[in-house]
């Protein structure tokens, strides 16, 4: 106990000392262009989003301090990550309000950061609501490694779009093998395009387009949705083999035969598998 006190303690002196410096760094701007921003993105209801930070600038940027804001009753923050532009870089992130969320990036060795997508952000969206919702940014200070401020930076929000978590992608109301399921293999298996919609959506489908069944594929293998054994893997050879098994209304104990029991699954028991496609299925 007195050990955790005394790390709880260590952070949050760390996390203080990095405001300080970057509050600090205000007092001597310099002018520069550039634009954080967060664009649109597509979560599902019930599940995860990573939601990413991108960073467009033309200087040397070494340390950035932003808040985000978001609406509670809808998102839930949890761990933030560095992007691939923030190599040698740490984030540290926080509830700092209802409603706001503080990110500090910053790097211990002064390194640069690059242009392109600098943090990413997991929200858990909440179940029942389907909706849009905006996601807004407040710079606080960004520096480079000369302990310097850089102004003229300007933000730009994003919405996240949140749809219904189903198995029924061409949403015409019924879960079934020879669209969805055929989408849905396809997809995991790399097939983009006319290569993926081809012969595999219904008459009288409501989610048609081959961008629209994209985006929303995307964002449920993002969202580990198709993630049947639960295992953090999407595999061609068995949750699609499930989820089509499911859809073509094998019998329960034929579902998962010869595909989930190994070591790595963490839903692996046939009724908590059975139960979760269910859900899915309209």
């Amino acid at each position: 106990m007195i050990k955790q006190i005394i790390l709880n303690h260590q952070i949050n002196i760390r996390f203080l000392k990095i405001i300080i410096l970057l509050v600090f760094f205000s007092f001597f701007p310099v002018a520069s262009a550039s634009e954080l921003s967060i664009g649109d993105v597509t979560g599902l209801a019930g599940r995860y989003i990573s939601i990413p930070i991108n960073y467009v600038h033309t200087d040397s940027v070494t340390a950035v301090l932003i808040d985000i804001q978001y609406d509670q009753s809808i998102l839930t923050p949890g761990s933030s990550s560095t992007g691939p532009s923030a190599v040698n870089h740490r984030v540290i992130n926080r509830d700092i309000s209802p409603g706001v969320y503080r990110i500090i990036l910053y790097s211990s060795a002064n390194a640069i950061l690059d242009t392109g997508n600098v943090v990413n952000t997991r929200f858990a969206i909440q179940q029942t609501l389907l909706s849009d919702t905006s996601i807004t940014l407040s710079l606080i200070a960004i520096s480079n490694p000369s302990a310097v401020s850089l102004t003229n930076t300007t933000t730009s929000p994003g919405v996240l779009t949140i749809l219904e978590a189903t198995l029924d992608i061409d949403q015409n109301g019924k879960a079934e093998a020879l669209t969805d399921g055929v989408l849905i293999s396809r997809y995991i298996k790399g097939s983009r395009g006319n290569n993926l919609v081809r012969n595999a959506i219904a008459s009288n489908c409501q989610r048609c387009s081959n961008d629209n069944i994209e985006m929303y594929l995307k964002a449920a293998l993002d969202s580990g949705l198709f993630d049947i054994d639960n295992n953090s893997v999407n595999d061609i050879n068995i949750d699609t083999k499930i989820i089509n098994r499911h859809l073509f209304k094998f019998s329960k104990n034929k579902i998962t035969e010869g595909i989930v029991g190994g070591a790595r699954c963490a839903r692996c028991g046939i009724n908590d598998i059975i139960d979760y496609l269910d859900s899915l299925t309209p």
